[in-house]
């Protein structure tokens, strides 16, 4: 009974590193006065098993140690995989707008942390493996810990000191980046709240022109009389939607052949500057359109998913919502985003329309375009499982940078690139690349935790032997690579570029990789602010922090 508890229990990769997983993540959810490792308590979990039975890690050649590195690697492609979905849409929209700042901000912080590292590296008399981990632990970044292993392997050196390194600096980087957040209303004599009406006022200021509004016009002009609203449209050139009219208190839907008499009243929805071109139809009214004002229409409003396969990808103009189902659809949500549906726009799964018409009508449109959402949570594994593959070969492609470097995206970098761009068309022909906000969710963290599974044991053969032998100044030389990063980030944002304090607190959690620093952010006042600069900076920071960890193992290994 003992020997077959050994052998498939005890000495069981699959078992060693599900054993790690539950066990970490019970101990990275118990918080401490708010704080938690989250799912670093994994790593940490993996480094004590890696100690306790180094026989199953140890010797790379052995099948044990074989298979807990194929899972490892498995998860963090998973992870860098579904990052990149996750990070698509968001990261070109906002390149457009500011993307000079966002490259500064990322590519200055990792490379002073790089810098960083071989100066505290050669201060310290450290091997070149701690310091790669030091500095990718100092950052908090686990894709570009397994860009360092991945090059660290083919350039022969030791890497699982590199994972040693990372969880050596990792503590102090994840728990003061929380409380620096917390203090920098303190430290920069900057309210929180102040920060918050600010930030509103700049969003409002920003985005006037994009977001959709609601108006309602009396037809007092008598050149509109017997024209139709079609007319109405092409004469001003506008694309508001007009979708309700009201005659003798009556509130009907409006059709493309619906006449305007005087005294009318049209409901439009529209950009401000799209609507104002209405104004010579009428004058404006404080009058509310409502179906509950005239129960003897049939007009009424539904938001319907986009969900049948057969339109996915396909122009708007080809539903005809308008010419065969006499349904005005005045709205477009993507990804709490709303748009007008002009002509072009290209319809993708989890799009939601709003449709107004008579209740046939709009059920009719619902029939061609989908109703039900269940479908969404279908996953196409095609695009998913294509996807990884392609990453994994770009990540094999060797990228020559000046002075003769030859570096690659490696295992996190290439399937992380893939998917940004794979996000940010939609699909490719006819294969569409919409991923559930659910499935990435799950292969993001399931990805995450079977990854630093196998790195924590794989680390924990070496890690008290290192610490040891370097002794307790390595927590210094980490905490001195974060405290530069830091400085870096924040000085660039808020002293430079004079961004929103709380903005800038959330790109500063960005370019640390620190989530829950994010969360902390956010809890100072209740604003999307720090969420925008999260969003805006990471997908950058990420990009430069892996190629600069690559770069840094060839600068470490040249020096050794």
């Amino acid at each position: 009974m003992l020997g077959f508890f050994n052998h498939n229990v005890i000495h069981n990769p699959l078992f060693f590193v599900f054993a790690i997983v539950a066990i970490g993540m019970w101990i990275g959810s118990l918080k401490l006065k708010g704080l938690s490792l989250g799912p670093s308590g994994v790593l940490f979990v993996g480094i004590m098993f890696g100690h306790f039975f180094p026989i199953m890690v140890s010797n790379p050649r052995q099948p044990s140690a074989m298979t807990i590195a194929a899972v490892s690697n498995v998860g963090l492609l998973l992870f860098a995989f579904a990052i990149g979905l996750q990070a698509g849409p968001r990261f070109f929209e906002l390149f457009k707008k500011r993307g000079i700042q966002f490259v500064i901000v990322g590519v200055a912080t990792a490379c002073m942390a790089a810098l960083a590292a071989v100066l505290v590296t050669k201060i310290f008399h450290y091997r070149s493996e701690l310091g790669l981990g030091l500095f990718t632990g100092a950052l908090n970044c686990t894709p570009a810990l397994a860009g360092e292993i991945d090059t660290a392997r083919r350039v022969g050196m030791e890497d699982k000191i590199v994972s040693v390194g990372f969880g050596l600096a990792y503590p102090f980087a994840a728990f003061f980046v929380v409380l620096l957040v917390q203090l920098l209303p303190i430290l920069t004599r900057t309210s929180a709240d102040k920060a918050m009406r600010q930030a509103k006022d700049d969003d409002a200021n920003a985005n006037s022109n994009q977001k959709i509004h609601r108006q309602t016009l009396r037809i007092t002009n008598p050149y509109y009389v017997h024209k139709t609203v079609g007319d109405l449209k092409d004469l001003h050139f506008t694309n508001a939607n007009i979708s309700r009219l009201q005659r003798d208190g009556v509130v009907t839907p409006v059709l493309p052949d619906t006449q305007i008499q005087l005294d009318d009243i049209l409901l439009a929805v529209g950009t401000k500057e799209e609507l104002s071109k209405l104004r010579p139809v009428g004058d404006l009214v404080d009058e509310a359109l409502s179906i509950m004002k005239a129960p003897q229409s049939d007009i009424t409003y539904k938001d319907l998913v986009v969900s049948r396969k057969d339109v996915f990808g396909k122009r708007f103009d080809t539903i005809h919502s308008w010419e065969e189902f006499h349904v005005v659809v005045t709205r477009i949500r993507r990804d709490n985003t709303e748009f007008l549906p002009s002509p072009g726009f290209i319809l993708e799964p989890g799009d939601v329309v709003r449709a107004v018409g008579t209740a046939d009508s709009v059920e009719a449109l619902a029939s061609k375009i989908g109703r039900e959402e269940r479908r969404l949570d279908e996953t196409s594994l095609l695009p998913f499982v294509a996807g990884i593959a392609a990453g994994i070969l770009l990540g094999k492609l060797p990228l020559s940078l000046p002075g003769g470097l030859v570096v690659t995206l490696g295992m996190a970098g290439g399937p992380f690139t893939v998917a940004l761009v794979l996000a940010k068309l939609g699909r490719i022909g006819p294969i569409s690349a919409y991923v559930p906000a659910a499935a990435r969710f799950l292969a993001r963290d399931l990805g995450l935790i079977l990854f630093l599974a196998g790195t924590g044991a794989k680390a924990g053969s070496a890690f008290f032997q290192v610490l040891q032998h370097v002794g307790p100044t390595v927590i210094l030389a980490g905490a001195i690579i974060s405290l530069v990063a830091v400085a870096t980030s924040f000085t660039l944002t808020f002293k430079v570029m004079k961004w929103n304090l709380l903005i800038a607190s959330g790109a500063l959690s960005a370019t640390m990789f620190n989530p829950p620093a994010l969360a902390a952010v956010s809890e100072l006042a209740p604003s999307p602010a720090p969420a925008l600069g999260f969003a805006s900076v990471y997908p950058i920071s990420m990009i430069a922090t892996i190629a600069a960890a690559q770069v840094l193992v060839l600068i470490m290994h040249a020096l050794h």
